[in-house]
């Protein structure tokens, strides 16, 4: 669903402060990845501020590129905490997830948000963590490349053990989700996981690594050089 995809993308760009958000968290996004993006159609648009998926064609890690341009190893923020994180497009705003209910109250993870007006995404993660790479300038030196021409690199990722995605296909209304664990902390082998939502319309798409792990990619930064050859 290409322009469901590029809508939720759009929606979510400011309020991440320029990430992209996947619409398959379970692709994986690598911290070094390099490559394209495109709206998914049969024309390749490889301007990022107009594409939806990104498709990688290599990592600068694996290929060399980062040590042969001085590029630091990634470093890791939030590797020991358990904690969740919301996104929502700007026209949402948050309320009492138990307005909707038992089933959200007793959740783990829960939230719900009402939209003022058009279309409206949100993004819960559980359990999350961040690999970046800080240092803009070996990563300018890489794309100035030849070799790199048109590519963008991902510098930036986030990953957790449980995401929802949730992008509504009605003007307005609110909306509740809540990830519900039988087992104390974050899900464990055994223990019963399961994401609860009122969805009665809309594109809505979740999943839960059980043993813990954290093996989805739901937002990533892409970086890449301007026609002024500026990193952006």
């Amino acid at each position: 669903m290409p322009n469901s995809a590029f809508t939720y993308v759009k929606l979510l760009l400011g309020p991440t402060g320029g990430l992209t958000a996947s619409w398959d968290p379970e692709i994986t996004v690598e911290v070094g990845d390099y490559g394209r993006v495109t709206q998914g159609r049969r024309n390749w648009i490889f301007w990022r501020k107009n594409g939806t998926r990104f498709l990688k064609e290599g990592n600068i890690y694996a290929d060399g590129k980062a040590a042969e341009h001085g590029v630091p190893e990634p470093t890791e923020n939030g590797a020991d905490s358990e904690g969740e994180a919301w996104v929502t497009s700007e026209n949402a705003t948050r309320i009492d997830a138990s307005l909707f209910g038992d089933a959200f109250g007793q959740c783990k993870v829960k939230g719900a948000v009402e939209f003022s007006s058009g279309r409206g995404a949100v993004l819960a993660m559980d359990n999350m963590m961040i690999t970046s790479i800080e240092a803009p300038a070996a990563l300018k030196r890489v794309l100035e490349d030849p070799s790199m021409r048109d590519f963008c690199i991902v510098s930036e990722v986030h990953f957790c053990s449980a995401y929802a995605r949730w992008l509504t296909t009605i003007r307005g209304g609110a909306i509740a989700l809540g990830l519900c664990i039988e087992a104390s902390g974050v899900a464990s082998v055994g223990a019963t996981a399961t994401w609860v939502n009122n969805a009665t319309s809309g594109n809505f798409k979740s999943h839960v690594n059980k043993s813990g792990e954290r093996s989805f990619y739901p937002l990533y930064r892409l970086v890449s050089l301007s026609e002024e050859g500026m990193l952006t």
